[in-house]
């Protein structure tokens, strides 16, 4: 069995445990943690198929440890004996792989170590390896990772960053996917997203969900421009609009020529600078208009940041379902699934 570690946004514990449960067959959960799961099962790294993780890691080592310092040494004691499999991950790498950093964690942040403690667990990798220490551009990583729960970590990073690659503001490509399979998107839908920024959320529906026709609609742009641009949204599936989703016009004349399955979204939280309405009214009327667009039994969901008031009283249409409190790049948000009676 090989045993992964795989980060993703924190809150969002139920629908990954749902997403591990449907996707894997021969598998065992050991521990589900506050934005991180371990997971145990046959398949290998490359067969996984999972868009729901910001990082996927293969543990190399784990248990109860008091400090991070005090965990390293005790994996780098000659008494400590690792098993065939564990040394199997350290040295075998594909052939593009050449080089190696260390990187020591506690609580997901990075941390400064020993320089000695640091040399020690390089040598390491490299007498169990074909790789060489190179500190400022590395094939893959290692990591030595400590959480607050007391469980220490020694891993190699098997995904590669996204994050360096996204615009500012713009929603990471776990957190899109999670948002529509939260909506519970078919290959039958048709799904709305009406601010929809960068088009991270159109990019998930129509490539991971294969549905049938997404439209997205914001009057920025710059970001429509982006949209445009992308290879994933020029499709026969894909329709982009620079508009603003509350001009009436636009609204009666396009948007509800339309029934929709389903509305996935990441509206403003609170920065209204392109818009002519006050917020209170904003989400009062963004709501409305969802009822209005939603086929019944339609489904919306929605992303705002913690704070943000989703009134749903005199929404004789909508109803909320579930609501997930979470992390997005550290800023606290809400995540809403209503649905349409």
């Amino acid at each position: 069995m090989n045993c992964f570690f795989a980060s993703f946004v924190p809150g969002t514990e139920e629908l990954v445990k749902e997403t591990v449960e449907d996707r894997l067959g021969n598998f065992s959960i050991k521990q589900l943690l506050e934005g991180a799961v371990i997971f145990e099962t046959e398949l290998s790294y490359d067969k996984l198929n999972f868009f729901c993780f910001n990082n996927i890691f293969a543990v190399i080592d784990m248990k109860d440890a008091k400090t991070l310092d005090a965990y390293v040494l005790s994996c780098l004691s000659k008494e400590k004996k690792l098993t065939p499999d564990s040394l199997k991950i350290i040295s075998e790498n594909s052939k593009n792989i050449k080089s190696f950093r260390m990187v020591f964690s506690v609580e997901n942040t990075p941390v400064n170590i020993k320089e000695s403690l640091r040399s020690k667990a390089e040598d390491f990798i490299c007498c169990n390896s074909e790789l060489t220490a190179n500190r400022s551009k590395a094939d893959t990583e290692f990591y030595f990772l400590y959480r607050r729960e007391g469980m220490a970590f020694f891993m190699k990073r098997l995904t590669r960053s996204f994050e360096k690659n996204l615009h500012s503001g713009e929603l990471s490509p776990p957190l899109a996917w999670l948002l529509c399979r939260l909506a519970g998107l078919k290959a039958s839908d048709t799904v709305l997203d009406p601010f929809c920024g960068y088009g991270a959320i159109a990019e998930a529906a129509l490539k991971y969900f294969a549905v049938k026709k997404c439209i997205s609609v914001d009057n920025n742009t710059a970001c429509i421009k982006i949209c445009n641009g992308k290879k994933s949204l020029q499709s026969e599936r894909s329709e982009i609009h620079k508009k603003d989703f509350f001009d009436a016009d636009f609204f009666s004349r396009h948007l509800t020529k339309t029934s929709f399955d389903a509305i996935v979204t990441d509206p403003p939280w609170g920065d209204f600078k392109e818009t002519k309405l006050p917020k209170d009214v904003f989400y009062k009327e963004m709501l409305s208009n969802f009822s209005r667009l939603l086929k019944p039994k339609g489904r919306a969901v929605i992303l705002l940041g913690a704070g943000i008031e989703l009134n749903l009283s005199g929404n004789k249409l909508l109803e909320l379902d579930k609501s997930f409190n979470i992390l997005v790049s550290g800023k606290k948000a809400v995540l809403y699934l209503l649905s349409k009676k």
